[in-house]
């Protein structure tokens, strides 16, 4: 495999430690030895030494959710999920990527995203009253657009409340997040970072609604050599300025609150604007792993073919949400949103963040 110096040295380290097992959302929802940093390594490198064939491993490499829990946990500084990215992209290279992997692969090709050829009826209509031109760009991405109908609705509404002219774009492209996802750093991810940049130029601010969109523009575009020179914003700062503003005016509930955050958002670029949101909305009570040590619970893209592991992560999620004895799970992330919307309980009360706040409007 053509892997860097870097990973293979991590998969040298990880094939002997077993220290961060305890913290793949994965591997705890699963309870296999596969879903580890640790198996995964000793997996990669059989394959470094010629005793197994990538092939073998591939279905293996798509389990991992790249949440960089296991290297937020690591002590020594080692950072698996890079080797296993990296090891999706010689996947790619080598035609070896599992049949469901390539279709999604193709799907971005054919559409610009992983789940329809077209949006709904309600959030083509709700796009298509802000089409005008303002200084201002609302991106919502692939998840919501496509995945979340209500997310869409609830976020277009707040944005409307805040009092800010904006604009959304009726075709709105992919922010490459998904392909770097799916097949590594690739040509093919480069392309869906340019078209992106390129429909955002235009623009002085561009509010992001999905954290994983953020990182891609804010960090990947950046180690990729593209250029973006708006002023990004995540949906949760640009809402929690308004609440700091006064712009959007809302009374706290009485009900015991806790928030599942985006781990893009509060880990990966270390932003608590999420959470910040939530303290004007009720009793806030964090669960046992939250700010930059939240635990990812779900994903749209990984539940188009591992659909069961997923509802176990989401249940998991939901799990340690009654744990602390919260009467609402608020959840600030679309595709996490719908996931544990679909896990049959009654043991919490379940509602996306935008719309709590909009339930908190005076």
């Amino acid at each position: 495999m053509n892997l860097s110096v870097r990973s293979k040295q991590t998969i040298d380290a990880c094939r002997f430690c077993w220290m961060c097992r305890h913290i793949c959302p994965i591997g705890r929802a699963t309870g296999q030895e596969r879903n580890t940093s640790r198996a995964r390594a000793l997996a990669l490198s059989l394959v470094e030494r010629g005793a197994e064939e990538l092939s073998d491993v591939a279905e293996n490499l798509y389990e991992c959710a790249l949440c960089n829990a296991c290297t937020q946990d690591c002590v020594t500084g080692w950072d698996p999920p890079a080797f296993t990215l990296e090891a999706r992209r010689e996947a790619a290279f080598s035609g070896v990527m599992p049949d469901k992997i390539a279709a999604l692969v193709q799907r971005y090709i054919q559409w610009g995203n992983p789940f329809s050829e077209k949006l709904s009826e309600k959030v083509s209509k709700a796009v298509a009253a802000y089409g005008k031109e303002t200084d201002t760009l609302f991106y919502i991405g692939e998840n919501a657009r496509y995945k979340s109908e209500r997310s869409v609705l609830a976020a277009l509404e707040l944005m409307k409340r805040a009092g800010e002219p904006f604009t959304v774009l009726k075709d709105e492209p992919a922010s490459g997040y998904g392909m770097r996802f799916l097949t590594g750093e690739t040509e093919e991810t480069s392309r869906q970072y340019g078209a992106c940049a390129k429909a955002l130029a235009r623009y002085k601010k561009v509010v992001v609604l999905d954290g994983c969109d953020l990182l891609a523009m804010a960090r990947f575009y950046k180690e990729a050599g593209v250029c973006l020179n708006a002023k990004l914003v995540s949906f949760w700062q640009y809402i929690g300025e308004k609440l700091a503003q006064g712009a959007v005016k809302v009374k706290k509930t009485n009900k015991i609150v806790t928030l599942q955050e985006s781990c893009a958002l509060a880990r990966d670029l270390e932003e608590e604007s999420a959470r910040k949101v939530l303290s004007y909305l009720g009793n806030a009570r964090d669960m046992l792993l939250h700010g930059r040590e939240c635990v990812f619970a779900g994903s749209l893209l990984m539940n188009e073919y591992i659909p069961e592991t997923m509802a176990s992560v989401a249940a998991r999620r939901i799990e340690d949400a009654v744990n602390v004895g919260a009467e609402k799970l608020l959840v600030c992330d679309s595709a996490e949103y719908e996931l544990i919307c679909a896990v049959d309980q009654n043991e919490i009360g379940i509602i996306g963040l935008a719309e709590a706040v909009l339930e908190a409007i005076v």
